[in-house]
Order: C-alpha cells, then sequence, then structure tokens
C-alpha cells in the first residue's frame, strides 16, 4: 500500500496512469510523472501537486508504475532495473489498495470484452452487485469502492508486472500471434497471459480454453478446469448446447450472437458466473438476453439486399477470421490499418470460397495485399466500403473486419467503426 511520503514514479498519462497519480496523491504520496507528449505533461503536472520527472533532479524512487500501453524495454524502465526500483502494473497497484475480496479475471488475445460485459450483464440481470474494470475502459485505480464481485478484463500489458494479484475466478480463452509492437515474441506474451493463474490458492479456479491448441498443454494441471469442445471440457459446446458436467443448459439456437468463438464466450462466460457461485436460472437469463457489444461483428444495414456488418474490434487476424467464419453467405472483406508485425496469409485460404472479394485500405494495405496475393488497394474507409458496394451482389455481405490497429488513420477502434457505420448509412441503395 502507498503511505505518505512514498516517492512514486507514473510513465505514461493515459487513463490509467492518471488515475494512479492521483490516487497517490491522496494517499499522500510524492508523485514524479514522465509522458513523451511533453504538452500532456506540463498540463497535468501544473494542473495537480505533481512533479516532472528529471533524471538529474529526481530522488531514489519508491515504486515505478508504468501504464499498459508503455514497452516494457522503456528506457525508463530499464533504468527501473539497474536502479533496483520495483515496478507494478497499474492493475499490482490497484489491487494492493483496494484489496478485493472476490475476483473473476479474464483474458485472452480475442473476446476479453465480449465476456466481461456478457458477465457484467449477467450480474446486472440477477439484482447482483458486481464491479467492472480493467481493460475495458475503467482503471481499476479510478474506483473508490468494490461492491460485490470484481470483474476485470485484463490484458498482457495489464498482467505483465503483477506480483501479488491473484484472481479468485480466472479465464484464459485463447492465445494467438498479436501485440509483436510491444512483446519481444509469442512465448514472452503467452507467458504474461498465463500470469493470470500466477498466484491462484487451492480453492481458486482457472478456467482455460481446451479448444486452443497452446492452452490445450495445461490438460494436464489438475487446477485447470476446462472449457470448449474439447472431450476433456468440463463446461462443453457441442452442435445444440452449452454444456456442464455433461448436462445441456443453454440451446445455441437460443443465443443471439453470430459464430462458433461468440458460443465459446458464452460459454466462458456460463462458466465464470457458475464458479463464481450463481444459479443456472440467472445465468440462463443474462446469457439469453445479451444482445452483444458494438463494433463486434455488428450488423449495421441492409442495402439492395446486401447486409453490412461492423466488426471493427478485429485488430488481428485472428479475430478476422473468426468473423469471416461466422457467415455462410459470400463476404466481402474490408481489411486495413496499421500493421502489429502480423500474418495475413491465412486469407488466401479463404479467397475465392467464403471471402468473394477483398479490399483493402491504410497503412498496411500493401503489406496485406503482398502476403495475400490479392485484394483490391484504397485509401480509407470510405473508399474501400465504396468499392465493396460495387462488387456486391444481393445476398452478399460486406464485413469490415479490419485485423489491423487503428492508429494509422483514427483515435481508436470504436472511432474507426463509427466511421464506417456513418459511410455505410450515405450510401445510395
Amino acid at each position: 500500500m502507498v503511505e505518505p511520503g512514498t516517492e512514486i514514479l507514473v510513465i505514461g498519462l493515459g487513463k490509467s496512469g492518471k488515475a494512479v497519480a492521483e490516487r497517490a496523491l491522496k494517499k499522500g504520496a510524492v508523485v514524479w510523472a514522465y509522458e513523451d507528449d511533453e504538452e500532456k505533461l506540463k498540463k497535468f503536472c501544473d494542473s495537480n501537486e505533481i512533479k516532472v520527472f528529471d533524471s538529474k533532479k529526481s530522488p531514489k524512487i519508491d515504486l515505478v508504475v508504468p501504464s499498459p500501453g508503455i514497452p516494457f524495454n522503456h528506457p525508463l524502465i530499464r533504468r527501473s532495473s539497474e536502479n533496483n526500483w520495483p515496478v507494478q502494473s497499474e492493475i499490482e497497484f490497484a489491487y494492493s489498495e483496494l484489496k478485493p475480496d472476490f475476483i473473476i479475471g479474464v483474458t485472452g488475445t480475442n473476446g476479453k470484452t465480449s465476456v466481461v460485459e456478457m458477465l457484467a450483464h449477467i450480474y446486472k440481470k440477477s439484482n447482483k452487485p458486481f464491479t467492472l474494470a480493467g481493460n475495458i475502459g475503467k482503471p481499476l485505480s479510478s474506483i473508490e469502492k468494490l461492491d460485490g464481485p470484481l470483474i476485470l478484463e485484463l490484458s498482457s500489458f495489464q498482467l505483465h508486472f503483477i506480483d501479488r494479484f491473484r484472481a479468485n475466478v480466472a479465464a484464459v480463452l485463447n492465445v494467438t500471434d498479436d501485440h509483436y509492437d510491444w512483446h519481444c515474441c509469442f512465448g514472452q506474451y503467452l507467458e504474461d497471459k498465463l500470469k493470470i493463474l500466477k498466484n491462484q490458492k487451492d480453492d481458486d479456479v482457472g478456467l482455460v480454453n481446451f479448444d486452443d491448441q497452446i492452452l490445450a498443454k495445461l490438460k494436464n494441471d489438475q487446477k485447470i478446469i476446462g472449457f470448449g469442445s474439447d472431450s476433456e471440457a468440463r463446461y462443453k459446446l457441442n452442435d445444440k448446447y452449452l454444456m456442464a458436467n455433461g448436462e445441456g443448459i443453454i440451446a445455441i439456437e437460443d443465443i443471439e450472437l453470430r459464430g462458433k468463438h461468440n458460443q465459446l464466450n458464452a460459454l466462458a462466460a456460463m462458466a465464470c458466473a457458475r464458479e463464481a457461485g450463481l444459479e443456472w436460472p440467472e445465468i440462463k437469463d443474462g446469457i439469453l438476453s445479451f444482445k452483444g457489444l458494438d463494433h463486434r461483428i455488428q450488423y449495421v444495414d441492409k442495402k439492395n439486399n446486401i447486409s453490412f456488418y461492423n466488426d471493427s474490434k478485429s485488430t488481428n487476424p485472428d479475430s478476422t477470421k473468426k468473423a469471416i467464419e461466422s457467415f455462410d453467405e459470400p463476404v466481402i472483406l474490408i481489411m486495413g490499418g496499421r500493421n502489429k508485425g502480423s500474418d495475413f496469409s491465412f486469407i488466401k485460404d479463404y479467397l475465392g470460397s467464403r471471402v468473394k472479394d477483398l479490399i483493402i485500405y491504410g497503412e498496411a494495405a500493401k503489406d496485406i495485399s503482398k502476403q495475400t496475393n490479392g485484394g483490391s488497394l484504397t485509401e480509407n474507409v470510405e473508399q474501400a466500403l465504396g468499392n465493396a458496394f460495387n462488387k456486391a451482389a444481393p445476398g452478399d455481405i460486406i464485413l469490415f473486419s479490419p485485423g489491423c490497429s487503428s492508429f494509422d488513420l483514427f483515435s481508436n477502434y470504436a472511432q474507426r467503426g463509427d466511421a464506417f457505420m456513418k459511410a455505410v448509412r450515405k450510401l445510395n441503395g
């Protein structure tokens, strides 16, 4: 816990960094801050009792808290290691301050937000208290008081610098190639994801997707409970039901969300809720009444009998693959954005079968075209949509599933998705 006079260095002044700084100030800590954007740094420090970090003037630091987006090899983090300054993630910092009684933690390359939102919906529908925070948008450090179990969406960045953080129910949804702009390699990325299981005790629960080739290697761990289509999974998905211990709980046909990946997300949410102590009727009611999230295979409109779907939350190839596989109809796929070092060659397996045409835009356009040996290149989302609409026939799906980060043309995936939906509504049809 932070004590008065503790010297804390906060690196990065996004939402998480600001939340840490403000909480530490309230506890009487001496807060130093560093931010690459000097104007942003000066403005924040001037409006608070925060000192601008200067390596020549700053004293010995007692604790370093980097924002989740700060790479582990950032010069100040390297210097922290050299000076033996303890480094904690924002999640670890908040955990030590709030001391939650019960945590449901969810991580994975894809599906995290869907699962935690589904869990929150289950609790809300059952009139049970809960607190939602983490990577979903509300920093844990900004929470003043916990109400009920804490539901946390956790990224690999947030888990990298944990120490004592403990999730009572921890779910690992999947681990596929991603974030090579931050992690040195897949091994480190996987290691960080699995840290969610690190401090669990005998009465805690680790839920792992046995359908994931990498995670299936944990089957022999007696502490792990599996979910998925695998025969050894306790929570199982088949063609007709979400099941638990061999009993059909929820009929697949009653779930509103498209795609097997969303059925797996529902299964994970069901497993988390059950292991956290909720009863089957309230779990079932919550899952069946869940309508899905914005920017995740979100139906937008239909024009000339052509349906438009916004999957702007797709920021890596695996999520685009899952989106494609959610449709039986011919798909005209729009991809693009900023490449994070991803491999897009998988698209070749779909071109001419599930994917009728590929339209590409943004910084990654040439990379995607080169790796797929195809695609029509355009400059932006609006041009890509216009091209797709011209190629589409009645009964087709136009799927906006970028498979890249949004940071070439947009501030975030939500702004990107809004731009796509706005462009769809402007189409004459």
